[in-house]
């Protein structure tokens, strides 16, 4: 070939790539304005729930919902309203609750809705070709769910809260070994109304070894109630499903409702409901609002970053789990040893950390400091030698007080970020064995929450070489939200730099402010 042939098919070559190169770069310019169109139009969202502000269920929802959607950089608007059918609920006042809302959506265009439990549910369902037209529907809370009850609205998704009716039955008659008789205990809401459908038709698997009884508030008083309470014998269980209003229409509080039956009630009370377990019941295989607030606005947030609506299936599964309250199961004289296995037990004695907290952390501090010290020290090849058995021993002594700290605790590198120990306690807090921890870095784990607290953790241990007394959430292997004190160190541990870090369960602590205030 001769030499301008070869220049001439050069040129076309080197043409040919740059043509490519601009082409891609346009294409990928193109998408980029695409999502970046997709999420700043993606504004305002309404947030519609069935019962009111103050209750406790709705409450925990709400938080979820507010981890995803609160953070927002782009500044999702959340338009938030509550239907309150807790207290009122008749075809006259959903008519005027539908009115106003109408009205208020000739002001406001909603790009999407989340929805939590069954009463709203309905109401959007019944209305879907009317205001709520074509508007994307994100749901949780939603009890009894079928796929037919979307009928085919390829435009609704979310999560299904499984209530296990039949577990927390089965459970109640284990701890109970005497119990012949089951009295559920249920009301005129549209919820109570579906657990209590549930319930019976788990009558015909418990034939020969117990007796159901259905009470319904709406054919008895409050007071009435409390009567047969107090006359039931030992060989019952109470298995709670609703108590907001009575036959003559008066209307409780959970708080109000659940002091009065637990007071009441002669025997053991079961429930379904994480809210509920911290109020005198003994417990038994619970739902949790947070997490169903939370997967829903999660689903909403992956459409309003471009997912398709129609790729986001509905959730049917919730990580339902044990939860008994410890001064219930001493009441009556439940032993620890018959729980199911990785039970959550509210209310436990104060711990001896939090009687000796000063004395441990001392002990603590001083460990880490001959730790660093002497780690150090080992540094210097000339004494290495004449220190090795007194490092050995201070790290015995360390790892001592380490195993025995009743917080979680945790050392693991800097550099990867890898665990390279943890204590006992790390197990009881956020339920991974030392198996599954080992080699395995936080994120791996998925123990935080909000990815942004863990940067500020770690900029802080980059910045101070530590990180003190911070509350934070993290995630328990179960899935469960924890809220952690959480404070961390910089330390030499087998000759590497590493993190020491602290974590205090204050779930507990959090749930009873929260209802003092």
């Amino acid at each position: 070939m001769k030499y301008h042939d070869r220049v001439f098919f050069t040129f076309i070559n080197q043409t040919k790539w740059a043509c490519l190169s601009v082409a891609v770069c346009l294409l990928t310019i193109c998408c980029h304005l695409s999502y970046a169109e997709k999420t700043t139009s993606f504004k305002h969202v309404l947030i519609l729930h069935s019962y009111h502000d103050s209750y406790p269920w709705t409450k925990e929802e709400m938080k979820g919902i507010q981890s995803v959607l609160g953070k927002e950089p782009d500044g999702i608007e959340m338009h938030v309203m509550y239907m309150d059918t807790k207290k009122i609920y008749n075809d006259n006042y959903l008519k005027l609750f539908y009115g106003m809302l109408a009205y208020k959506m000739k002001m406001v265009r909603y790009d999407a809705i989340l929805l939590t439990d069954n009463d709203a549910f309905d109401f959007i369902r019944k209305h879907r070709q009317g205001v709520f037209k074509d508007i994307p529907v994100f749901f949780c809370g939603i009890s009894n769910f079928d796929d037919s009850l979307l009928q085919g609205d390829s435009k609704m998704t979310g999560v299904v809260e499984n209530s296990d009716y039949r577990s927390t039955i089965e459970i109640a008659l284990q701890l109970r070994p005497m119990a012949e008789q089951v009295v559920v205990i249920s009301d005129s809401t549209l919820t109570g109304q579906l657990h209590e459908n549930q319930t019976r038709l788990l009558v015909p698997l418990f034939q020969g070894r117990a007796q159901f009884e259905f009470i319904s508030l709406a054919k008895f008083s409050m007071d009435e109630l409390l009567e047969r309470l107090n006359q039931l014998k030992d060989d019952s269980v109470v298995f709670l499903l609703g108590h907001f209003i009575d036959k003559t229409g008066r209307i409780f509080s959970q708080a109000e409702a659940m002091g009065l039956i637990v007071s009441a009630s002669r025997v053991p009370v079961f429930v379904l409901t994480d809210t509920r377990v911290n109020s005198g019941v003994v417990g038994g295989k619970v739902v949790c609002g947070f997490y169903q607030g939370k997967k829903a606005a999660e689903m909403l947030l992956q459409y309003a970053t471009g997912k398709s609506i129609e790729r986001i299936p509905v959730i049917k599964e919730s990580p339902n789990r044990y939860m008994f309250d410890y001064k219930a199961l001493k009441r009556f004289e439940i032993p620890f040893s018959a729980l199911p296995q990785d039970s959550l037990i509210l209310n436990k004695p104060v711990s001896y950390y939090k009687i000796n907290k000063h004395r441990v952390n001392t002990a603590l501090m001083i460990g880490g400091v001959f730790l660093v010290l002497f780690s150090f020290l080992g540094l210097n090849i000339s004494k290495r030698k004449r220190m090795e058995k007194t490092l050995l021993e201070y790290e015995k002594q360390f790892m001592k007080v380490f195993n025995a700290s009743p917080n979680a605790m945790g050392i693991s590198c800097i550099k990867e970020g890898r665990f390279l120990e943890i204590n006992e306690n790390f197990s009881s807090v956020m339920g991974f064995q030392r198996e599954e921890v080992l080699g395995k870095t936080a994120l791996e784990l998925q123990l935080w929450v909000d990815l942004e607290e863990r940067q500020s953790f770690v900029e802080s241990m980059m910045k101070y070489g530590y990180y003190k007394n911070r509350e934070v959430l993290m995630r328990h292997k179960s899935g469960q939200i924890l809220f952690i004190l959480f404070s961390g160190a910089i330390i030499e541990f087998n000759e590497q730099k590493c993190i020491l870090s602290v974590a205090q369960d204050i779930t507990e602590r959090k749930k009873i402010e929260e209802e003092l205030l």
